[in-house]
């Protein structure tokens, strides 16, 4: 019996919520959650997701496409389907063996790092992290499974998104607090952002506007049943209709994997990376540019004007020369409307990265969009509505559909928007093709002998089929004109968030902006304190040791050495300049390596009752003399909000020009494993150990001591003041 409309809409709506929200409590056994958690591991027993699952469709399609014996299984053939649908479920259960082998090797070897990681490690652990993991794999697949058969959307396609607005949400939710606390949310950017999602969800809503079911309203096949199927079958197999966008919306993320693809590899290779793909103008022309050209490319690839040929000419609908005609010119006139969908789409996100609701993910969006259109066609479909074919070639379902209409069978279908946004590259997603059950075996009959040249059912008298209840579909001139309009309000926020102009002078920083200086510290250089005896270290005064590194050694091991400093504390009471008055005085009298000065650091005392540090002194680092970068170099600079440590911290993000971009890696490239000191108008504000080569043109100014508010005020004037407003 078939679930009530109630009940099929809360087990497409809760069902994927209980399982990625509330899965996400239910640990693997001998696992402490509060241990590891903070190191950003899932340690959940559906931490796996659906992944496993969707890259096992993934690589039995693609099998099945290049094994001639296996091509036939994929198309007009229900048995040999379930033969690729048994072979993704057992790939899948592998996948997850091995992905599940790796979490489980992974988090014994925290337990060797976190004490509580793993409360037993050893064989017997590993097998039950892999048998909880592969689990809960499983229950994952039944849930989409009865999500499926007995709700109104695709389970796989609804725990995707249900997990991906789940991370989002916490993204958003944190960038949007982050900017409160910060005092920084403008209303302008929050409405930019609310802008963005809806021109994502209207320019996906027009391009899957008009889907296959609506394409068979423009045909007279489906009002006219006294033609017969053949006739029906050539009205729309010679005017053939190509769902937007025709390549799927996969160029989109192709094109982001292709464009990081140069720096996964340096990465697993160990080299340096020949581009950082720093998400600037450069990053979304070239996904612009990319995205464009695998869509013409996976266009023509989806929609084969030969296999659109022989699919219409088993059909009795023409010859095959001119129903190849009719797909060529079919395919170009969905090429611009695909255009206009993904540029819209790579668009809204650049415009996305510089506003609060910057981190979900576009390609959400049309497939939100499409469940939603899916979902709300399969509400108004009839109760006594049954599936009679599933086809996952979107081009073809107008043609059965015209097929049934026109031997009286009254149809309806579902999966329409979902697959015309998938294809391909969503072999787990297909359209059902929907019949009254009385009409089931006759229709089921038909399209085996018409798709599997099965024996051919008795003619009957054709009855004028109900009235369709379709919306009228959009004509191409007018989704043609609302995606060009959406493409452009994209492109104006875009213009707006990254072209803002300057502060007036009214509201402008009127003052000298703050000298920023980035020097290299001089740690294995001469040591100006090696000859100064205790005696002539003035009071309140010390001579301290410390280890510093000096670099990579021949075999690229990193060295370290000893390293004196002085240092001076205020006593009760005692100004803060007072002490680097002292301290200043005392250094002018030692003399200091060619090339190199003293500059000070500020000295922090940290209370562990209270959780706070403050400043309570000075100590010296010996610098470069010409810094590495300046004021000058600066294009932007905006206070943004560290929660990634114990304690929430301000800090200065620094966007340098592209000529102190290049300059800062080269010497950050050259300076491996030594310290880099960032002053503020003569002060050293940190002095961080250089990693790698840092590319990109990004440098992050910490605040140091001080309660979270004066952080925050230091940390907005400087920004304010190295921006140049």
């Amino acid at each position: 019996m078939r679930p009530s409309l109630a009940r099929r809409i809360v087990i497409t709506l809760f069902l994927p919520v209980i399982l990625v929200v509330g899965g996400g409590w239910i640990t693997l056994p001998g696992v402490d959650a509060g241990t590891v958690e903070p190191y950003g591991r899932n340690v959940s027993i559906f931490a796996l997701g659906v992944m496993p699952i969707l890259t096992a469709y993934g690589l039995v399609e693609l099998v099945a496409i290049a094994v001639p014996r296996w091509r036939r299984l994929r198309h007009g053939n229900p048995e040999g389907r379930a033969k690729l649908e048994r072979a993704a479920r057992a790939v899948a259960l592998v996948l997850a063996a091995f992905q599940a082998f790796g979490i489980a090797k992974s988090l014994e070897a925290l337990s060797g790092t976190y004490a509580g990681a793993l409360y037993d490690v050893g064989l017997r652990s590993t097998a039950v992290i892999i048998a909880s993991l592969v689990a809960g794999l499983c229950v994952t697949f039944i849930v989409a499974e009865i999500i499926t058969r007995q709700g109104i959307a695709n389970g796989l396609v609804m725990l995707v998104v249900v997990s991906e607005i789940n991370s989002a949400r916490v993204s958003v939710i944190g960038s949007i607090a982050a900017r409160l606390k910060l005092q920084d949310l403008a209303p302008a950017a929050v409405l930019g952002g609310v802008v963005v999602i809806a021109v994502a969800i209207v320019a996906s809503w027009l391009a899957l506007r008009g889907g296959s079911e609506d394409a068979c309203a423009r045909e007279d096949a489906s009002t006219s049943p006294e033609r017969g199927y053949r006739d029906a079958a050539r009205a729309l197999a010679v005017t053939p209709w190509i769902p937007i966008p025709a390549s799927a919306v996969a160029p989109i993320p192709i094109a982001a994997s292709l464009l990081l693809m140069p720096a996964t590899l340096a990465l697993f290779f160990h080299v340096e990376e020949p581009w950082s793909p720093d998400r600037g103008w450069v990053w979304y022309l070239a996904t612009l540019a990319l995205t464009f050209a695998l869509s013409l490319v996976l266009a023509r690839v989806i929609h084969s004007p030969r296999e659109m040929a022989d699919v219409a000419t088993r059909l009795g609908a023409g010859s095959k020369e001119e129903l190849e005609r009719a797909a060529r010119a079919a395919l170009r006139r969905a090429l611009p409307g695909t255009l206009l969908f993904l540029g819209t789409l790579v668009i809204a996100d650049a415009a996305g990265v510089a506003l609060p609701l910057a981190g979900v993910p576009i390609v959400l969006l049309p497939l939100v969009t499409a469940v939603v259109m899916d979902a709300a066609r399969a509400v108004r479909s009839e109760a006594d509505l049954v599936s009679v074919w599933t086809e996952r070639r979107i081009s073809v379902v107008p043609v059965l559909r015209a097929v049934l209409e026109a031997e009286g069978i009254h149809v309806r279908t579902r999966g329409d928007a979902l697959l015309s946004l998938l294809q391909l590259f969503g072999p787990y997603a297909a359209v059902d093709i929907l019949v009254r059950e009385a009409d089931a075996p006759r229709a089921s009959e038909l399209l085996r002998h018409l798709l599997l040249g099965e024996e051919a059912p008795a003619r009957e008298p054709s009855a004028a089929p109900a009235p369709s209840t379709s919306v009228p579909t959009l004509s191409r001139k007018q989704r043609t004109i609302g995606l060009v309009v959406t493409a452009a309000i994209a492109s104006g926020i875009l213009a707006l968030s990254t072209l803002r102009p300057r502060e007036s002078s009214t509201s402008a920083n009127t003052g000298p902006r703050p000298n920023l200086e980035i020097v290299t510290v001089s740690d294995d250089g001469p040591d100006p304190f090696e000859n100064v005896r205790d005696s002539n270290v003035p009071d309140k005064i010390d001579l301290r040791i410390e280890m510093v590194p000096i670099g990579l050694d021949r075999y690229g091991q990193k060295e370290t050495t000893k390293r004196q400093y002085a240092a001076s504390k205020a006593d009760a009471g005692e100004p803060l300049d007072a002490v680097a008055r002292r301290l200043e005085g005392w250094l002018a009298t030692l003399p200091v390596p060619e090339g190199t000065r003293f500059a000070l650091e500020a000295t922090e005392d940290y209370d562990p009752d209270t959780g706070k540090a403050t400043v309570d002194g000075y100590r010296s680092m010996l610098v470069a003399a010409e810094p590495v970068l300046r004021t000058e170099d600066v294009e932007d600079a905006a206070a943004m909000l560290d929660t990634q440590g114990a304690f929430e911290a301000v800090y200065v993000a620094v966007t340098l020009s592209p000529s102190g971009a290049r300059r800062f890696e080269a010497v950050t490239a050259a300076n491996v494993n030594r310290r880099l000191a960032i002053l503020i108008d003569g002060k050293v504000t940190s002095a961080p150990v250089i990693r790698s080569k840092i590319a990109g043109g990004h440098v992050s100014i910490t605040m140091g001591a001080g309660d979270f508010e004066q952080q925050r005020r230091v940390a907005q004037s400087l920004a304010k003041g190295l921006s140049g407003r």
